[in-house]
């Protein structure tokens, strides 16, 4: 453990000035390095928590909520006697040897603290060794998907445990999730746009008019415009004129 006279005289303080200076040993330094963690809590309180760092970035996580004690209160104790009492009423021939058998109150409630605080470091130690494992398996993805599958996960809306990360590294190992065009999608996204990106390469110029003016789906219709302007720039054709179809739509008229 580092002392705060260490602390000062290992690591310099920035000044008011921009220039590094050392802080003071002895007496004064305990008041320097709490005047140090002081800036720092109030500079890491105004500034975000994502992305915590500059130049490179940081794959997306949520961090663990840590292992905290088992708060005892005067409730919990009161629930814990109103609980033996039901349990010594719930079979009144044999009160005396079930209360012979129960803990006290307050055994009650320690075994409970022990327990909670048992369970917390499960979780903490499982969450771990999934980590490991999820880290593991992404490095077993090739570097030119890899950048792609991160891009995708910090895209993702849900929680940012290994849990999670690891079911998408499966969905991407089985081919559930595939790179399209630099990106990871899903399979099924990408083949139903493919299916109807088909259907819509498949209609008339009158067709895709028609798609164009009337349809309620702002993709499908977007969809229609790249076709037609693909048509025309392969036919050598001239684009055409929105203005005409703005007219014969409103005069309700359609070709």
């Amino acid at each position: 453990m580092l002392s705060a006279t260490s602390i000062a005289t290992r690591w310099p303080i920035w000044s008011s000035v921009g220039a590094p200076t050392r802080a003071p040993a002895g007496r004064g330094a305990s008041i320097v390095i709490s005047q140090l963690f002081f800036v720092a809590a109030a500079v890491g309180a105004s500034t975000p928590a994502w992305p915590r760092c500059v130049g490179y970035t940081v794959m997306r996580f949520t961090p663990h909520q840590g292992i905290y004690a088992y708060e005892r209160t005067n409730r919990k104790l009161k629930a814990a006697e109103r609980r033996l009492r039901l349990d010594r009423e719930k079979f009144p021939l044999f009160a005396a040897e079930i209360a012979e058998s129960q803990p006290t109150p307050e055994e009650l409630l320690d075994a409970r603290g022990k327990a909670f605080v048992e369970n917390q470091q499960a979780n903490r130690a499982r969450e771990a060794q999934h980590w490991w494992r999820a880290r593991a398996e992404l490095r077993a993805i090739p570097e030119s998907e890899r950048a792609a599958f991160l891009r995708y996960w910090d895209r993702c809306k849900c929680p940012g445990n290994a849990g999670y990360l690891l079911t998408y590294i499966n969905m991407f190992r089985d081919g559930r999730l595939i790179v399209h065009e630099g990106e990871v999608r899903p399979r099924s996204d990408v083949e139903w746009e493919r299916d109807r990106k088909a259907k819509i390469a498949a209609m008339t110029d009158l067709e895709l008019d028609l798609m164009i003016q009337t349809h309620i789906s702002p993709l499908f219709a977007e969809w229609a415009r790249e076709e037609r302007r693909r048509r025309a720039e392969l036919h050598g054709e001239d684009r055409p004129d929105r203005r005409r179809i703005e007219n014969r739509r409103q005069r309700g008229t359609r070709r």
